[in-house]
């Protein structure tokens, strides 16, 4: 697009925008500036400004006249300051009243710049770049510019790292050597590119002969030799022509570099024709293989010895060898533990001499005997434990004041310890008292969030460190990381996490409507409610407490113009509307909040 117009001394500055060029300037763009300097003007500057934000923030490439030192330059100019990288200027040969031919490529960060079709700049603007406008410009200078092309950069177009580099003007007509190099390069990308579908096609027999060689090999056939003769065959073959390949690609790329000039040699020309021997050299080696018979390829996945070497079967042997009792104590340990919620040694995690001694060491040492003589199965040793008479005992501490005075933390096992529900429990108990725990089995993992409305067991959710589901994690949820002993709490928030949890409110509300449906007194009601979510029946007392919470609660429900608050939980069960059944929602409800119903006795 051509551009006529004269700027003088006093005007600076004109943006393009208004002639027809694009507002904005490009990532990348190829560029001519045809123009004149006149006089009169002291340091005669003329150019080009593009990613120009507002005149405080632009890229500039121009010619000045100072001095009678004529130069090429680039200048940037940041927040109003600028400034002129000595990389960016280079002597050049101008005259006044003379036009001026300012070819130029931005590509990102590059700039090259010729001036009348010579390479005079191969530059690295070290200011980061942003889009911008295009505006004429001179300083202290009379000018006259003619023509200002901006064109689309053409694909495959590389620029000059060096001026060393005969690279000439994407504008530049070319010369008969340069049509020979295009014609050269252009015949090297077909070769390249038949040798591309060559090699897929060699790679792709190849790897067909070396699945029939596999297969042949694992099912012990007796055609394996000759099918692992091809495979070798076919494998060498694609190494030939995968050599082939790399070489013409060499050479293409060393036919791209300019000649050598001066004595100096180019370290970039020397490392291209090192390379293109080295890749003749293995593509010599590659056909000299090609000629030889054997059965040596490379084989498909991972090889693996057919013999073991013994060593996992020698670590695991020793580990349970029955001169090695540790595994047999820590094994009876943990199982103990989870059946008593206290274990014979109580540093469950430490069975070294920094851990505790056990507490019963001849029974730990007898259990652990007896399990290895019984084969290291778990079941008779589960079963040994649970009908033992120490298992079967009550957790009541009754009225024997003797052995609550001699052994308060019952060490020597005269009651059963009562013990907190697990999170897991805790969680399923709520849906198994309302009939609705899932109790499907296997299956991929659930989300931790949809604890509250897929009705599984817990174990089937995602519990990782950064993965637990809330309502669990509240009560002591297992830590991925480690199964020795799971720590107990006992804080307010578990209390409240049974009270405001939808999942809680739905299952009392249910609860609630199957046995309304097989009771017919509150008195009925209250036992049902307490057997079902507490296992065991209520006392008078708290039959006559429970009563009178009905009666209260039902006389507050049916009065008008009570004050609401929301909830803490979503439900997703209403409410019932009948005041009396309402209330006795409420009652499963504090059922669950109840400390035996979190307790195994």
């Amino acid at each position: 697009m051509g551009v006529h117009r004269r700027l003088s001394a006093t005007d600076q500055y004109r943006r393009l925008s208004d002639h027809g060029f694009p507002d904005r300037s490009a990532a990348e763009f190829p560029g001519r500036l045809r123009y004149k300097t006149l006089e009169p003007g002291q340091i005669h500057s003329v150019g080009l400004f593009f990613d120009a934000v507002d005149l405080r923030d632009a890229q500039a490439i121009y010619t000045a006249i100072s001095n009678n030192k004529p130069t090429v330059q680039a200048f940037h100019r940041t927040v109003g300051r600028e400034s002129y990288p000595r990389a960016g200027i280079f002597p050049c040969e101008i005259e006044l009243n003379k036009e001026v031919v300012l070819d130029f490529v931005v590509e990102g960060q590059q700039l090259n710049v010729w001036l009348d079709g010579k390479l005079k700049l191969a530059y690295t603007m070290p200011v980061p770049r942003q889009a911008g406008k295009f505006a004429l410009w001179n300083h202290s200078a009379h000018s006259e510019f003619y023509e200002l092309r901006i064109e689309p950069l053409a694909p495959g177009f590389q620029l000059a790292q060096s001026v060393k580099e005969d690279r000439r003007s994407p504008f530049a007509a070319p010369s008969k050597a340069n049509l020979q190099q295009d014609l050269s390069l252009a015949q090297a990308a077909r070769e390249i590119a038949e040798l591309n579908v060559q090699l897929q096609q060699a790679e792709l027999k190849s790897l067909r002969a070396r699945i029939a060689a596999e297969q042949a090999k694992v099912k012990e056939a007796a055609d394996y030799e000759p099918l692992a003769k091809t495979a070798s065959r076919l494998e060498r073959e694609a190494a030939a022509v995968q050599a082939s390949l790399t070489v013409k690609q060499a050479q293409r790329d060393l036919a791209t570099l300019p000649a050598s000039t001066g004595d100096q040699p180019d370290k970039k020309r020397t490392a291209a024709e090192q390379k293109v021997a080295t890749a003749e050299k293995k593509l010599q080696a590659a056909q000299a293989d090609v000629k030889k018979e054997d059965t040596k390829y490379t084989p498909l996945g991972e090889t693996f010895p057919r013999t073991s070497t013994g060593r996992r079967l020698a670590l695991a042997r020793w580990i349970a060898d029955e001169q090695n009792p540790r595994t047999a104590r820590v094994a009876v340990n943990h199982i103990w533990l989870r059946h008593f919620n206290q274990a014979l040694v109580p540093t469950v995690a430490n069975f070294g001499l920094n851990g505790r001694l056990p507490t019963h060491p001849e029974l730990l040492d007898w259990l652990a005997v007896t399990f290895m003589e019984q084969g290291w199965q778990m079941k008779p040793l589960h079963r040994q434990i649970v009908l033992s008479s120490a298992y079967r005992m009550s957790s009541a501490p009754g009225e024997s004041e003797s052995n609550r005075a001699t052994d308060p933390n019952n060490r020597y096992l005269w009651r059963m310890n009562s013990r907190r529900m697990e999170a897991e429990m805790v969680r399923d108990c709520l849906l198994a008292t309302a009939g609705t725990l899932d109790e499907t089995r296997g299956g991929p993992e659930l989300d931790e969030k949809q604890g509250e409305t897929i009705h599984r067991r817990s174990l089937y959710f995602r519990n990782t460190p950064n993965e637990k589901m809330e309502f669990l994690e509240l009560f002591d949820l297992a830590n991925p990381n480690a199964c020795y002993e799971r720590l107990v709490s006992v804080v307010p928030q578990q209390a409240l996490a049974l009270t405001n949890s939808s999942l809680s409110l739905d299952q009392a509300r249910l609860l609630a409507e199957q046995l309304e449906k097989s009771t017919n007194t509150d008195a009925a009601f209250i036992q049902a409610a307490f057997k079902q979510i507490l296992s065991r029946p209520a006392t008078a007392a708290e039959i006559t407490a429970c009563t009178k919470f009905l009666e209260r609660h039902t006389g507050l429900l049916q009065q008008q113009g009570q004050q609401q608050f929301p909830g803490g939980g979503t439900s997703k069960r209403p409410p019932a509307a009948d005041p009396r059944q309402r209330a006795r929602e409420n009652l499963v409800h504090v059922l669950y909040s109840h400390n035996d119903f979190v307790t195994v006795r």
